[in-house]
């Protein structure tokens, strides 16, 4: 689990570091769905509090690229369709550029 979060968080400020300098103002934001309540949740709830103590810690730092990062978190429960629903709300914010 903590191999697959450190993972995680590389692919994300990989990402994030090749924005430029001149969007400084601007806010990263990172959609998540885990299972944070349910069944699932003693596997999943650990690395969701995980990644907020982490992007707190970055923030309190100064960002990333001095941009701040935002982490929307959607509760799946550990279903399937749950989990569908909320990467398709993440999409839809994403396309227009909430």
């Amino acid at each position: 689990m903590l191999k697959l979060l450190r993972i995680t968080v590389a692919v994300l400020l990989a990402v994030a570091a090749v924005a430029t300098p001149a969007l400084a103002q601007e806010v990263y934001r990172i959609g998540m769905s885990a299972a944070i309540t349910g069944r699932a949740a003693a596997g999943y709830a650990p690395t969701y509090e995980a990644y907020k103590t982490y992007f707190k810690r970055v923030n309190d730092a100064g960002g990333i690229n001095g941009r701040k990062v935002e982490i929307e978190y959607e509760d799946d429960r550990g279903e399937a369709q749950r989990a569908a629903a909320a990467g398709a709300t993440v999409d839809l914010r994403y396309d227009a550029g909430l």
